[in-house]
């Protein structure tokens, strides 16, 4: 694959300048302005290690506390589905995490997410990625439909634990999370990214599925890539060579924890890279125009003085 020199250079700087954000701000303490990019400090960016994003970190600590894969895989096709911390604690209801072996009524727990929603003025669905609209249930409502859809997968679970259990591959984990009715490619690897978390034995470097923004990002990197085959390989190539490269462009990264940038986290990187590159330049990686703008973030990086957050 021959790659675009110029924006190589830009993807490692700005995989770089977005943890040194994380180092300055975190491990650091320091005050603002925690980077001079004017695209990173006015707009929000995921952490380079997904391990560090706050929903992230929030499911890992709930799955921290189980001893069962029914639990843990039950909880995690629930919290990523709905992809909300506040409507996954009111679903949790003091409880420490949601039991598998507790029945999921759908109507009764769509009458609670709806009064929820109402009266508490919740969000039920985020908006960092869609979900399936299909009427898994018949109803008219999103909620309802989604809630029909947690019954049906709850009584799948056991199944489901077995065939994870049965395997040390995070790619056929994949692919079993992949069968479940609901879940398409892009959640399927977000779940099965969570499991990983849980069943240390899957491997987070092996194996990524390329979303629609990693797709963006990598035709950034490589002109004219197509195939999933060759969307897995550059993925795995930029992983194998992050050292390289770092040392190429005299960028003396702060790896957390010591850990390497897995490949699970590239292709979250590269998503990240696509809604930069667009915020800088103002196209898509095939020249069309860019109209409006990205999400904004919740602290501005370059100006605004805010006590960094606890780690």
């Amino acid at each position: 694959m021959t790659d675009n020199a110029d924006n190589m250079k830009l993807f490692w700087e700005f995989i770089y300048e977005r943890q040194m954000i994380y180092h300055r701000r975190v491990e650091k303490q320091d005050l603002p302005p925690w980077t001079e990019d004017a695209v990173l400090a006015s707009h929000h960016f995921c952490n380079v290690y997904r391990e560090l994003d706050k929903g992230t970190k929030y499911i890992i600590d709930i799955l921290a506390q189980m001893d069962h894969g029914y639990d843990a895989l039950w909880n995690i096709l629930v919290y990523r589905y709905f992809n909300s911390i506040p409507a996954f604690e009111f679903l949790r209801d003091d409880h420490p995490y949601l039991l598998w072996d507790e029945p999921w009524n759908h109507r009764e727990q769509a009458s609670y997410l709806k009064y929820w929603e109402h009266d508490e003025h919740g969000q039920v669905f985020t908006s960092a990625f869609t979900v399936t609209g299909v009427k898994f249930g018949g109803y008219s409502d999103k909620i309802s439909n989604v809630c029909f859809l947690m019954e049906l997968i709850q009584h799948r679970i056991p199944d489901l634990v077995a065939q994870l259990q049965q395997t040390e591959d995070f790619e056929r984990a994949y692919h079993i999370m992949l069968g479940i009715t609901g879940f398409g490619r892009f959640l399927a690897f977000q779940v099965a990214v969570d499991w990983a978390y849980y069943d240390k034995r899957l491997d987070r470097n092996s194996f990524a599925e390329a979303g629609p923004g990693c797709i963006n990002g990598l035709k950034w990197l490589y002109p004219g890539i197509r195939g999933v085959k060759a969307y897995h390989d550059a993925m795995r190539l930029l992983a194998e060579s992050q050292e390289n490269y770092f040392q190429e462009y005299e960028l003396a990264f702060p790896y957390w924890q010591d850990k390497r940038i897995v490949v699970s986290d590239i292709e979250n990187c590269l998503c990240e890279f696509s809604k930069y590159m667009k915020l800088r330049t103002g196209h898509k990686p095939d020249g069309t125009p860019v109209r409006g703008g990205g999400r904004m973030r919740n602290f501005n990086a370059f100006t605004r003085l805010q006590t960094p957050l606890p780690i």
